[in-house]
Formats: structure tokens, sequence, C-alpha cells
């Protein structure tokens, strides 16, 4: 058995968020958002104006049952020409044999909108009552067997489940397992040894065993996938992305740990995927980011969850984090030259700040990021206001919603209009789509 308790670990976040619940004073607007971040702006009485709700769980079909939504993911599963929705929960089912725990439930949302102006309805159809603890979720849209699919971790049966359609009409359910990855909780698909498939790369929260490694989509066997370890020491991890950090053609990997204070990188030496080199992102300011987080957090600094994107436009990676136990959101810049990387702060006070994601939300050629605030603040859209990342504008999405404490934030253009609108589940029961106003004319 892993000696890592990840149950118990939920148990003690749980109870530091239900301090931060909604009738909570830090259920409010937090001020340090404004006050340790000057070079954002906004946040007025009407900066929410024109989003829109979409309860989930108000969807025709099946009922959205299931505790703690833990995963939203967006493809036309059904080749259509929209995009449906995967939705996990990690219990909220019947009990297991054993009596411990409830399976979870994952749900398919087929998407009935006739286009932009017809808003949005889905059916509701259940994929799968029978799986210990799903968890987030991610597309691989290049199969063997040239279908869709979703990856699923889930950490307490010490598996990763991939569900793949063709049309949307019947899902096969497939098993991952690896002899050395234990814990699994976060996937990212990636064509890890440059065959043209995605491959499937997993962190592992444990303490023991292999913290991240992937499985290989073998070329024409469409039910074969192979675990390919990466052996390298690391500490226990959550967050994961993907991208070609050094510029040398192939994947490499982003990992971020509660257990370090600063993400790291893993490079793809080889480009196959089978020899890799630790690296950490190192900035020159560590201590000013020491001071910085302590102004709103006693924790020592961490990261939960990170991700590539070139936020300031120059052409290279930078790195964006999360972090769950300070509670804030960041950019580190990268240099591009071997030096170290540079910390741009963006918002301290985040209460829990979990799993967010990058895209152009008002279509300005510019990459704005969507991040969660799970103490019961809701959804907060920083947008990139000069392309550099050096001045935001924040907007919170929130009130009405009924999260409790949103947790996985995606980024999808469900309504076909265009912009990407913002999807969240949440700690609780909920999954929402916040409908993006943004038009050509609101557009800086």
């Amino acid at each position: 058995m892993p000696n890592f308790d990840f149950r118990a670990f939920l148990v003690g976040m749980a109870a530091a968020v239900v301090c931060s619940a909604p009738g909570f004073a830090a259920a409010q607007v937090p001020v340090e958002i404004l006050a340790l971040s000057p070079n954002v702006r906004g946040l007025g009485a009407d900066a929410a104006a024109g989003w829109r709700i979409a309860d989930l769980g108000g969807s025709e079909g099946e009922t959205l049952d299931g505790t703690n939504s833990y995963g939203i993911h967006a493809a036309d599963f059904d080749r259509d020409g929209d995009l449906d929705l995967v939705v996990a929960f990690q219990s909220g089912g019947e009990k297991t044999p054993d009596g411990d725990r409830e399976y979870g439930m994952v749900y398919w949302l087929e998407n009935l909108a006739a286009g932009p102006d017809s808003g949005l309805a889905f059916r509701i159809h259940l994929l799968d009552d029978r799986q210990v603890t799903p968890k987030d979720s991610v597309v691989v849209r290049r199969t063997a067997g040239g279908n869709t699919a979703v990856v699923v971790p889930c950490y307490l049966s010490g598996e990763t489940v991939i569900y793949e359609t063709s049309d949307g009409g019947d899902w096969r359910k497939t098993r991952l397992w690896s002899k050395v990855l234990e814990l699994p909780v976060r996937a990212v698909v990636a064509d890890i040894d440059g065959d043209n498939l995605d491959d499937v790369v997993v962190t592992s929260i444990s303490r023991s065993g292999d913290k991240v490694g992937w499985f290989r989509q073998k070329n024409g066997e469409s039910d074969s996938w192979e675990a390919v370890p990466i052996r390298v020491d690391l500490p226990p991890l959550i967050g994961v992305d993907a991208g070609d950090v050094d510029l040398d053609g192939d994947m490499d990997l982003l990992c971020a740990s509660e257990h370090a204070s600063r993400p790291f990188l893993l490079i793809n030496a080889d480009g196959k995927g089978t020899e890799w080199k630790r690296d950490s992102i190192r900035v020159s300011s560590a201590d000013s980011v020491r001071r910085w987080v302590g102004r709103f957090s006693e924790k020592p600094v961490s990261q939960v969850h990170a991700r590539f994107a070139d936020l300031d436009a120059d052409g290279d990676l930078d790195c964006v984090e999360t972090s769950l136990r300070n509670g804030y959101m960041a950019w580190r810049e990268n240099p591009g030259t071997g030096m170290d990387w540079k910390f741009h702060q963006i918002a301290g006070g985040l209460g829990h700040a979990y799993s967010f994601d990058v895209g152009d939300v008002d279509r300005d050629g510019r990459l704005d990021i969507v991040a969660p605030s799970d103490g019961g603040d809701g959804v907060y859209v920083f947008r990139n206001v000069r392309g550099d990342g050096a001045l935001w504008e924040a907007t919170r999405l929130g009130d009405g919603a009924g999260l409790n404490w949103p947790n996985i934030v995606r980024l999808a253009d469900l309504d076909g209009d265009g912009y990407d609108d913002v999807m969240s589940t949440d700690w609780g029961t909920r999954a929402v789509v916040w409908i993006n106003p943004l038009a050509p004319a609101a557009v800086d």
C-alpha cells in the first residue's frame, strides 16, 4: 500500500476550505488581489456584466449525480461539429464491494445547441458508475484507431482510465496500469515519442514509486498502450504540462509539487521519451517571492499546478503557476538563455487557487488566464491587457453560480460563437459554464 494517505490530505484541505466557504468573511472578494498586485486592475461592480451561467445539472437525459466534481473537458465526441463535455465526480455512486468508499461517476454531455443564438443545451449520458475516484480529465484527439478519447486518472484505484468513442454512441473503457506509478492524479496528452500519436503523461502524489511516467500509444495497435517510466528523482507531483521548452522539436514536461518551492522541467533528452534531464525553474528573485507570498500566507512557497504558455509573446514558453497552499497565481518568464527565470506576480489571496486554464478569452491575440479560488470566491478571468504579461484586467465570476469550492477550470467555445466560454467544476456537487459575452466591439 502507498504510504501517503491522500484521503486524509483531502479531509484536511476540505476543513481549511470550509472556513472560507460562503458565509465567512473570506468569501468576499479578497482585497489582496488589488493591494498586493498593482499590475492587476478591474473587479468593479459591473466587471462580470454580460457573463451568463448555464447549470449543467439542469440538462436533459440522465441526472448529473455525484459529489466532488473533479473533471471537465470538451471535445466533439459525436463528430457533429460542436463541442460536447465529459464531467467526472470522485464519488456519489454506490458503495464499492469492500464498503470503504463510493464509486465515482463519469458522464458524457451531448451538445444539442443549434447555433450561437440558440443557447446551450445538453443531453446527459452516464458513461461509468463503477470507477473508483475518477479525477481531472484530458482528451486524446489522435488514437491509433482514429477515435477521440478521454483520459481520467483514478488515484485510489492506481489506474488511468481511457474512455474511447468513434461517434459518441458506443464507448470503450481501457485501464492503463504502471507497476511503479501509484496514486495517479493528473494527466496531460502529448506526442512524447514523435510518432504523430497522442501519448499520456501521468503524475503521482505518492511518496513511494515513480512520481511521473507516460503511456505510449503503439502505432497501428488500437488496444495497445505501453507504460514507460521516467526515472527521475522527484517529490510527489500533481500538476503537469507538455511543450517544447528548449525549442529542439520534441515535447518536454513541466511538473509542479506542493513539496517544492519551484516547478520542475523534465527535458526530453533523446526526443523519444526514454531519456530525461531534470532541471528546476529557478528565479533570481527567490527572496522577494517568499516575502510577497508571506504577506498573505504563513506556509512555504509551493505550487500545485503549472502550465506552459508564451505570455509575453517572445516565442518561447513561460511557466504559469497556481498554489493551493498559498493561494496565488503568478508566472515565470523564460529568459531563453539558460539564465534564471524572472518571477511575475499576478494575484495573491486567491484562497486555494487550483487548476486553471490559459487561452485567448477576448480574441485579441493575447493569452489570458482563468483561475478558480475555491474558498467560495468564484472564478477569475485575468485578461492580458498589453500582451506582455505586465498588466492584467481581472473579472470575477461567481455570484449566482452556486459553487462552493470551484476547483477545475477549462476554456472551450461551447456555443460556437468563436469565443471561449468558461467551464468549472466544484469540490461540492456542481458543474457550470459561464457564457462569454465578449464581442469585437468590447475588445480593447
